[in-house]
């Protein structure tokens, strides 16, 4: 299962030429449990990261009402680029891929791409609530 959302973070980076320096993306997505997901595997795109930026570091924190919620996270292609092993109640760093050029075809129509974390929560109502911060620059080639 895959959802969409965030409108705080898409909200927060407008996809247009940014200008050069570094800034933070915050993004949090919440499931109180009233909707199902799927217990094996649910990804939530959390922000869009617009061409010609690099990601720099990020935070992923998970809160559940599950027993267990492990999670990784990632850029939409591969979803474990970044981190994996992360459990509920643990604020989890990259341990690979960084720092990661967000780049996409001169002819792509979309011109950026998701950062996205996948949730194992084990039931399907479980309560999920997923917090990230995005440390990312600009700079001029």
């Amino acid at each position: 299962m895959v959802t969409l959302t965030a409108t705080a973070a898409t909200s927060a980076v407008p996809l247009k030429m940014l200008e050069n320096g570094t800034w933070m993306i915050n993004a949090r997505w919440q499931n109180p449990g009233a909707v199902q997901i799927s217990a094996s595997a649910t990804t939530v795109f959390m922000a869009r990261i617009p061409h010609g930026v690099t990601v720099c570091d990020n935070h992923t924190y998970v809160s559940s009402g599950a027993d267990t919620c492990p999670f990784v996270t990632g850029m939409e292609t591969t979803l474990s680029d970044f981190a994996t092993g992360g459990t509920k109640g643990v604020i989890l760093r990259p341990s690979k891929g960084l720092p990661y050029d967000v780049s996409v075809s001169d002819d792509a129509v979309i011109r950026y791409k998701y950062f996205g974390v996948t949730v194992t929560p084990g039931t399907t109502t479980a309560a999920v609530d997923i917090k990230t911060s995005i440390l990312c620059q600009k700079t001029d080639s």
